[in-house]
């Protein structure tokens, strides 16, 4: 019997998008000695499960989605380690709806309030600190990026050990 572990759905903009964002991940990571992670935007987080019953669920929902446009807007910061620091997104009509299939796919009833966000640091900052990264890098990031592949990631433990399972294109038919 396989080991069951945490996971997450990810959409991750595409490679020039997601080098620039990185590196700016990476920038404040070493600067305030927070986890280093690949910039992503979580369409459902906290799965736990095996991960061939993960990959069979994630491939369903890539397979019934549609690629979409992902609109970044503001930086914010809330008092969470996880959304200490992010950039919201959109909450367009399409990510909605995907994240409305993936609550079914998954089976999840019970899910707070869906943010869309993508992080840049998490960790537990002050506000002064939060205020003042945000006054260097902008409120806003006006930046925008096509979500056309469904990225199941195992995140079980600290984020420096999270790892790629697999990415599935949209719209891809089932077997």
């Amino acid at each position: 019997m396989m080991k069951a572990g945490s996971y997450a759905l990810w959409l991750m903009p595409e490679r020039k998008l997601s080098h620039r964002l990185r590196d700016l991940i990476l920038h404040l990571s070493r600067r305030y000695s927070t986890p280093l992670f690949p910039p992503h935007v979580t369409l459902l987080g906290r799965l736990e499960g095996e991960e061939s019953e993960m990959q069979s669920k994630a491939l369903t929902l890539a397979s019934c989605l549609d690629p979409m446009t992902l609109q970044l807007s503001a930086v914010d910061g809330w008092n969470e380690f996880f959304r200490s620091l992010f950039v919201r997104v959109d909450c367009s009509q399409s990510l909605l709806e995907a994240h409305r299939k993936a609550l079914e796919v998954f089976g999840i009833r019970d899910e707070p309030p869906f943010v869309p966000h993508l992080s840049l640091i998490y960790s537990n900052l002050p506000s002064s600190i939060k205020r003042e990264i945000i006054g260097e890098i902008g409120s806003k990031l006006q930046l925008r990026f096509m979500a056309n592949q469904l990225h199941l990631f195992s995140t079980s433990g600290d984020p420096s050990w999270w790892q790629p399972v697999c990415a599935y294109p949209f719209g891809m038919p089932t077997a």
